[in-house]
């Protein structure tokens, strides 16, 4: 008999909304970037940038992808222009055991040039994968960046029910919202 290893679900949402109110401004030049070049920048730690809520934010080709200290995932879309669009996505995990962290660095280095004060200026921790624990027994969920989106990531150890794995996004009509014409 074989050894039983490891599965990975893979969840693709090629959406991703604009900013939350409170980082709406800071975070337009980063979504714009990545909305140009179609690629995905690394999710960045929260240097005092944004709100203390979010551990951790990255923009996509269709916007910006916050990780809150929760384990939340709050999206705010892009228009065709690159404008924050009227949109958001909130991702919550069901279950308990989510604390997002650092898992895999980037090779991308990020530095902070925000404000007059050059001694608040300097390197955040840039990652291409966030670990945010494990909130169903045997089932670990990561998100990794790529291919201009956040891929969601549900490595399941063998024996693992994977009918536990429950995502809950608000608002409840978001494909309305993201299909309108």
């Amino acid at each position: 008999m074989g050894v039983a290893s490891k599965r990975v679900l893979r969840s693709f949402h090629g959406l991703a909304i604009g900013g939350l109110a409170f980082a709406a401004t800071a975070a337009a030049p980063l979504a714009a970037t990545a909305a140009s070049g179609g690629s995905a920048w690394p999710f960045i730690e929260n240097g005092g940038r944004f709100a203390d809520e979010v551990a951790f934010a990255t923009s996509t080709r269709h916007g910006t992808v916050y990780v809150t200290r929760d384990g939340r995932l709050i999206t705010d879309f892009l228009d065709s222009g690159g404008a924050a669009a009227p949109a958001r996505i909130t991702e919550t995990f069901a279950g308990a055991g989510i604390a997002p962290r650092g898992a895999v660095a980037s090779v991308t280095r990020v530095h902070r040039f925000f404000g007059a004060d050059s001694r608040s200026w300097g390197p955040l921790a840039a990652y291409d994968t966030i670990a945010l624990g494990s909130p169903w027994p045997g089932v670990e969920v990561q998100l990794a960046v790529g291919g201009g989106t956040v891929e969601r990531l549900f490595v399941v150890a063998p024996g693992a029910d994977t009918a536990a794995i429950r995502v809950r996004l608000e608002p409840q009509d978001f494909y309305k919202i993201c299909l309108r014409a």
